[in-house]
């Protein structure tokens, strides 16, 4: 009854909390250089928190998957990207590199984005350098940004 109480509890919560924000989810696809050309696919939790603005932080998973030292490899990632008008900052993890990045975006649409990727551990998995980044992004009509 103890477990029933908290999830009914939290679930009201949850709503309450999603009826007064814009929110979404989307599927990212895109293209990235890291040393190799790599694509990309995952998905994307969008907190709007001015809609109108553009001002946003949205939390995602999913991997990269290209050839990485001559080995077709698929490579798991998370990132956290912060965005306000056209601009968008971006902090992403994998197991073997972590890549901060700047970039631009259209209405949570569309983002073209640079950076530079640092390997973690002793391992070279080809994932070192400046790195290069186009994604579209396919979701519900809160993930975007509201055009005035």
């Amino acid at each position: 009854m103890k477990k029933f109480f908290i999830i009914t509890l939290m679930t009201g919560t949850l709503k309450l909390f999603c009826q007064s924000s814009s929110h979404g989810i989307a599927l990212n696809v895109g293209d990235t250089y890291i040393n190799t050309n790599a694509g990309y696919a995952g998905i994307e939790y969008a907190y709007r928190i001015n809609p109108h603005r553009g001002c946003g932080l949205d939390l995602g998973v999913g991997t990269y998957y290209g050839s990485f030292n001559n080995n077709f490899k698929f490579i798991p990632e998370s990132h956290l990207t912060l965005s306000y008008g056209i601009f968008l900052g971006e902090y992403s993890m994998t197991p073997h590199n972590i890549n901060p990045s700047l970039g631009i975006h259209f209405l949570n649409v569309v983002r073209l984005k640079v950076g530079y990727s640092w390997e973690k551990g002793n391992e070279n998995r080809g994932m070192k350098g400046i790195t290069f980044g186009i994604n579209c992004l396919f979701g519900s009509s809160g993930f975007y940004d509201i055009l005035k």
